[in-house]
């Protein structure tokens, strides 16, 4: 028996919006096929939807996330939790689990105690290693003794540095430490000569200013919301909202290097290798040159894809100067030569200028988004989009047409019903896999109907058909076909045969088992869609069928 990806059909143009307020909106022509993972904020479910947004998996945990799953090739879900601890800010996790496709918790350890507290995001590294972000609490005394101004740390909550750690987890909920980064050991300043890290803020680009930003005292110091691994380069991506500005680091050094400006592949430790989105952190440039405003979700766009290597960022727009809220999507092409060195132009800032692309090209308050969300480039050029704080996600074509739209349908007590408004349904950021994902090979991805509570009739039909069958034991002729049409099926199982329209309706349906002749079917002239699935409803052949 051999594993059959069989092409089922969609009714394009599907536009849902003026009858569902939740759950699939727009599905056109045009869509990227595949499956969007997503974690609703506040609830502990993850949720696997195909592009009608019917289930094709989930896990359920007893935490909320903190903020993040993503699925491995070998079908196991990884994912963050939130759990109750002394860090207050948003984007407090704590906890990673993994679980399998079917459900099941695997591994799952605490990260957090009264100095360190996973939080936003991780990243999956080849090897199968982890990369976590983590808050480390440090006292006053030790944020003034690194030069910190003193107006600008509490007495009580001292200030958190950023760290990385990459993990290897180990059998009965252990993990071992492979590798480690601190933003704690590059710093610079210019008020305490006295202290560490003493020098001039602008010839140290390459250094985190720990007086930036400005009159906060918010012990929440860098807010770093996302991390990104690259293969090809050996290097990180890190994101900063409260900097306004993203970070690139090396990930080819020693733990002892990482705490160094020395060492690694590109010769700097663990210094910054490469930043952008706002120069007057380092004290360079003026309000013209900030480029990014709260941003999120700053990653590499992956090799194959259209924009391979470029970054990718959903800039929020907060702060943007002027009266229109608004965000956008920013795609840049940092100035790396061929060995993975990033140069700072005659102003002794790192580029780019401009982006290579912008969406929308004009700023709009009808695209905003004050926190969380994301983006990510889809196997067909299209661009995915998270709008995080409404639950709301969209894909765009290369010519920046809308061809599907999906509403999390997902509030604070669970699945809401369709006609309901959607409250509550906050979502991090989603990923996209195609049908061709490792993870799927082999599995069962039937879809088991929508998220939300009484869904409307399903008109809806995607070509997210696994089949374990050779299409060749199903026969159905002649096709085209006037009034007798046979099917025929190389099983002993009876199984079940629908014919439905192009609204989706089933127009007739009987069991099956072996051969069947159909004879006065009463249709109309055109083209319907007939599915035959077993008792499990697994598919075993879709395609469509032309009445004369």
């Amino acid at each position: 028996m051999k594993k059959l990806l069989i092409v089922a059909y969609c009714l394009f143009n599907l536009s849902l919006s003026g009858q569902n307020t939740v759950g699939l909106l727009q599905y056109d022509e045009g869509s990227f096929e595949g499956y969007t993972l997503f974690s609703p904020i506040n609830t502990g479910t993850t949720y696997l939807v195909d592009n009608c947004g019917s289930i094709i998996n989930l896990w359920q945990s007893n935490f909320k996330p903190g903020l993040i799953a993503y699925l491995r090739e070998d079908g196991s879900l990884i994912r963050t939790g939130r759990i109750q601890t002394t860090f207050n800010a948003g984007g407090s996790g704590g906890r990673l689990e993994i679980f399998s496709w079917e459900g099941n918790l695997k591994w799952a350890n605490n990260f957090t105690d009264l100095q360190i507290q996973t939080h936003h995001d991780i990243a999956l590294l080849p090897n199968g290693n982890i990369l976590l972000l983590l808050w480390e609490k440090h006292s006053y005394d030790d944020a003034i003794a690194k030069g910190k101004n003193p107006d600008l740390v509490s007495v009580e909550d001292g200030m958190w540095s950023e760290k990385i750690w990459e993990i290897k987890t180990l059998p009965d909920d252990q993990f071992e430490i492979v590798w480690e980064w601190n933003s704690w050991d590059h710093i610079v300043q210019d008020i305490n000569q006295e202290a560490e890290g003493f020098g001039i803020v602008s010839e140290h680009p390459e250094k985190f200013n720990i007086n930036y930003p400005p009159l906060s005292q918010s012990p929440d110091w860098m807010h770093m919301n996302s991390i990104d691994y690259n293969e090809e380069l050996d290097q990180i991506l890190l994101s900063s909202r409260n900097f306004n500005e993203i970070f690139i680091i090396d990930h080819s050094t020693t733990t002892e290097e990482a705490k160094t400006g020395t060492g690694g592949k590109y010769g700097k430790g663990g210094d910054i290798l490469y930043r952008w989105g706002n120069p007057s952190t380092y004290n360079l440039g003026t309000t013209d040159d900030q480029k990014l405003y709260g941003q999120h979700d700053a990653h590499w766009i992956d090799y194959g894809l259209p924009g391979e290597g470029n970054i990718l960022i959903f800039n929020n727009g907060f702060g943007r100067p002027g009266v229109i809220l608004a965000s956008t999507l920013e795609e840049i092409t940092p100035d790396l030569d061929g060995d993975g060195f990033y140069e700072l132009n005659e102003n002794n800032i790192f580029g780019p200028q401009e982006t290579v692309w912008t969406y929308p090209d004009s700023l709009t308050n009808d695209f905003y988004e004050g926190r969380i969300s994301g983006s990510q480039r889809l196997g067909n050029g299209n661009t995915l989009v998270c709008l995080g704080r409404s639950g709301k996600f969209l894909e765009l074509t290369e010519t920046e047409d809308v061809v599907w739209q999906y509403q999390s349908p997902v509030s604070l007590e669970g699945p809401i019903p369709q006609g309901a408004n959607a409250q509550g349904t906050e979502v991090f950021k989603i990923q996209k896999y195609g049908y061709d994902y490792q993870a799927f090979e082999g599995r069962n991805t039937s879809p088991s109907g929508p998220v939300e509570i009484n869904p409307n009739p399903d008109i809806c039909h995607t070509t997210s058909i696994n089949s374990l069958e050779d299409s060749n034991r199903i026969s159905i002729y002649p096709n085209p076909f006037t009034e007798v049409l046979n099917v025929q099926v190389s099983s002993n199982m009876e199984l079940d045969l629908e014919i439905y329209n192009q609204l989706g309706r089933t127009v007739f349906s009987c069991p099956i088992k072996n051969k069947l002749t159909l004879e006065n079917l009463n249709l109309k002239p055109g083209l319907y869609f007939i599915q035959i699935s077993d008792s499990r409803s697994k598919y075993l052949k879709v395609s469509t069928l032309i009445k004369l």
